[in-house]
């Protein structure tokens, strides 16, 4: 019976070692790597698209009106990851490019008052952005190693 007992004990012990090492990294480490692995694709997509809008107009335009999408995408892969002090504002920030994205049909029906919904959510989430944006120079400025090591594709 007590090597049943023992047996049980280092199943349950296994059981919660998997289930911790299973859940989402919160750091500021697992935060920016979030922010990287998906901006810098979404970047570099910008990038091609400046580069060939003389031959592709098109193209262009559908990503800049893709913009609000991939912010979201970006923002939404980085809540996960976010750190107690910066989770609120990072929710706050991938919200609100979540209500541009959702108001964009608005602009063709009524482009001042789409505009001016914008400015005001814009302006509501400021400190939002502000305190995400001091958050990655912070912790993972753009020429760190860690961000030139997911933009340059190392990882």
């Amino acid at each position: 019976m007590p090597a049943a007992i023992a047996a049980l004990a280092c199943a349950a012990v296994g059981i919660t070692a998997l289930t911790a090492c299973g859940g989402e990294e919160r750091s500021p480490d697992a935060y920016c790597r979030a922010f990287y692995t998906k901006a810098a694709p979404i970047r570099q997509g910008y990038i091609d698209a400046n580069e060939s809008l003389e031959q592709d107009p098109l193209s262009a335009f559908v990503k800049i009106v893709s913009a609000p999408g991939d912010m979201v995408v970006i923002f939404d892969g980085m809540v996960d990851h976010a750190p107690d002090d910066i989770r609120s504002d990072t929710e706050e920030v991938r919200d609100s490019f979540k209500e541009m994205q959702d108001s964009m049909g608005d602009a063709i029906s009524n482009p001042l008052g789409a505009l001016g919904g914008s400015l005001v959510r814009s302006l509501s989430s400021a400190g939002s952005y502000q305190r995400v944006d001091a958050y990655l120079n912070q912790h993972c400025p753009v020429d760190s190693p860690l961000a030139q090591e997911i933009i340059r594709g190392e990882e």
